[in-house]
């Protein structure tokens, strides 16, 4: 009765596990045109990666996360009662073989789903987002298979842009212009 009421004695448990680590983007004009969809998949995908690499995390599964640009009928609004667009939104997922954090191996699999999409309208954000997370000193190795050397390039970004600053270096993309902007801190940043 009275947790019903609203009385909880019971400490407030702020630093759970993340179920994923993800990064999206509203554009300010709907887009289709393939590099500049590229760019804005290869920077969330170097952002999620930076972001799971500072939390500890290596994730299994990527999605892709896209809003249509064409309005599909509408919907009345929770407030105002007002009527308001709705835009499809469409998800594509893969789970890859073993976990990673490594920004080039989530943007291949995510501008693979895109290709695969084979999209023919324009869409108003995209995003990517990376799951099924787990510790990242806890690999298992499989027995079987050739162990290649360990990808150092996301390290070595991060402590590089530790060091001398968010823009000293990077890959050669910049951070899409984003139409709305949070001022929430978000996990690994």
């Amino acid at each position: 009765q009275r947790r019903a009421r609203g009385e909880d004695d019971r400490e407030v448990e702020s630093d759970l596990a993340p179920k994923s680590i993800g990064e999206e983007n509203t554009f300010a004009t709907d887009v289709l045109d393939h590099d500049e969809v590229s760019a804005a998949l290869t920077a969330h995908a170097e952002a999620v990666a930076r972001r799971a690499r500072r939390s500890g995390y290596r994730g299994r599964t990527v999605t892709l996360k896209m809003k249509l640009g064409r309005r599909q009928g509408g919907r009345t609004a929770r407030v105002g009662r007002l009527e308001e667009p709705v835009y499809p939104v469409l998800t594509r997922r893969k789970t890859l073989g073993s976990p990673t954090q490594d920004g080039k191996v989530i943007r291949d699999v995510a501008v693979a789903l895109w290709d695969a999409s084979a999209l023919e309208e324009p869409v108003r954000l995209l995003g990517v987002a990376l799951s099924g997370l787990e510790p990242a000193e806890a690999e298992q190795l499989d027995l079987f298979t050739r162990v290649e050397p360990a990808d150092n390039l996301g390290p070595t970004l991060d402590a590089i842009q530790a060091r001398f600053g968010k823009g000293a270096i990077g890959r050669a993309v910049d951070d899409p212009e984003k139409a709305t902007h949070t001022s929430q801190r978000k996990r690994g940043d």
